[in-house]
């Protein structure tokens, strides 16, 4: 793997992706198909193939990748398909904070309001997430307060205040 991640990172992403494929059938072939969906996706370069890219990470994503569920879930949000999107995310969602904004943020497209959702975006907003930092201030000022954030010696304050 760190001769396919050298040479990916070197520009050479044909190469790379000729030795992922070659990794089917191998105990490494759930993150060789995670690999092969980022490249599809556009990454490192590469002419993006959004369905070469789904069919990678629909197959890393049975093997167990979880980031491969997340990555799916983008292509299907890039695709315009946020039911399938809302799908894939929603079954990681509490992974991390990262998964949980990316549900909060497909379930309010699809202008879903519940409780689930609310979690996840407070998930993430405890957590620092950015986007979600960003949009809690946005609901603060939109209520004629401010909200900031600032760490001290490692001691995490949020500010609140609604007038």
């Amino acid at each position: 793997m760190k001769k396919i991640h050298n040479a990916i990172s070197d520009g050479m992403v044909d190469e790379g992706a000729a030795m992922l494929a070659k990794l089917a059938g191998t105990e490494d072939e759930g993150v060789a198909n995670y690999y092969l969906g980022i490249i599809y996706s556009g990454a490192y370069g590469a002419n993006k193939d959004l369905k070469k890219a789904v069919c990678y990470l629909k197959k890393a994503s049975r093997e167990g990748i979880v980031w491969a569920k997340r990555d799916l879930a983008r292509a299907y949000l890039a695709q315009g398909e946020l039911d399938k999107s809302l799908s894939e995310i929603a079954e990681i969602k509490d992974y991390d904070p990262e998964c949980s904004y990316f549900y909060y943020r497909i379930s309010k497209e699809l202008n879903f309001s519940n409780e689930d959702m609310e979690r996840c975006f407070m998930h993430s907003m405890k957590n620092r997430y950015p986007m979600a930092l960003y949009e809690m201030s946005k609901r603060v000022e939109m209520n004629g307060g401010f909200f900031h954030f600032f760490n001290l010696d490692s001691i995490k304050f949020y500010i609140f205040i609604i007038s």
